[in-house]
């Protein structure tokens, strides 16, 4: 088509699906922080520590900690990560908690997401400059809402969403990767959806 037969399309089209490479890496380190949290979470209930001797009363506020405290009794080693009931688990013979207490700790979890994201994010940045200037040249205009321009534009306002949020203690974590979930969700949207369903100028379909 001779709107593809541009210089654009040998560097907008490389920035914008390398962005989206970094976001599944991304959401790939998020669903893992979060399988991660979840299961220690399910390790570390009231019930839980109940039937292994130790009453969440005697606990106090934080489950962590006393999880912790048992693991150091039964297998004689501290735990230095912030898992103490997939390390019991692990322990213990479970074959998924020994998986994931392979895995990096949540901590770093996190922040291998933020910083792939923060890759991410400017090559996306990038894409849709690069995306405005092919546009004008090919169609007249920078920009004309189409449904392509709008979902990439979506996707741009999540990852900013995350980067910004992620400035604050609070949100780091699980919110900030469900924010990573959700941003690549927006994504498979962009490069799939928007084709499949949604007719625009960006499809070229034979």
């Amino acid at each position: 088509m001779p709107a593809l037969q541009s210089y654009w399309l040998a560097i907008h089209v490389p920035t914008v699906v390398a962005s989206y490479a970094a976001f599944l890496l991304a959401f790939c380190t998020s669903v893992l922080y979060l399988i991660k949290y979840h299961l220690e979470r399910s390790h570390t209930t009231g019930t839980t520590l109940t039937s292994m001797g130790l009453q969440p009363a005697a606990a106090g506020a934080n489950p962590t900690m006393a999880m912790a405290a048992l693991v150091a009794g039964r297998t004689g080693s501290t735990v230095q990560d912030e898992t103490p009931g997939l390390a019991l688990a692990a322990a213990q013979g479970d074959r998924i908690a020994q998986w994931l207490m392979g895995m990096p700790s949540l901590a770093k979890l996190d922040v291998i997401t933020y910083r792939i994201i923060a890759v991410g994010l400017p090559l996306i940045s990038l894409g849709i400059i690069m995306g405005a200037m092919w546009a004008k040249e090919a169609w007249g205009a920078y920009w004309q809402w189409d449904p392509k321009e709008t979902s990439a534009l979506l996707v741009w306002i999540i990852y900013l969403t995350y980067m910004h949020l992620h400035t604050r203690s609070q949100w780091r974590g699980v919110r900030t990767s469900w924010i990573s979930v959700i941003g690549f969700a927006a994504v498979i949207f962009c490069y799939l959806g928007v084709n499949i369903w949604i007719s625009g100028l960006h499809s070229y379909k034979v």
